[in-house]
């Protein structure tokens, strides 16, 4: 019983997202009054141009201890506040 409520809950969440980007598709489609749908392309590119960068600030920090030589744990954490310093 377990297995398939587990499995309507993906069907209903795969619905869910399907629905999603069938409302995006007709809002972006959709004719505007004054033309402004190319307001809501603007829109949808901001957004994901932000997504974008946001996800390349990310630094992994048991990576980058991992694959880097640190002689002190000290120097890791110097090095490491500087760069989330910089960050802001």
């Amino acid at each position: 019983m377990s297995a398939f409520v587990r499995s309507t809950e993906k069907e209903g969440k795969l619905a869910k997202v399907t629905n999603l980007l069938k409302d995006l598709g007709g809002s972006l489609t959709k004719r505007r009054a004054d033309g402004l749908r190319h307001i809501m392309w603007l829109c949808l590119l901001s957004f994901f141009i932000q997504l974008i960068c946001a996800n390349d600030r990310e630094i992994d920090v048991s990576y980058v201890k991992r694959r880097f030589e640190w002689s002190t744990e000290e120097k890791f954490n110097v090095w490491w506040s500087k760069v989330k310093r910089n960050k802001r």
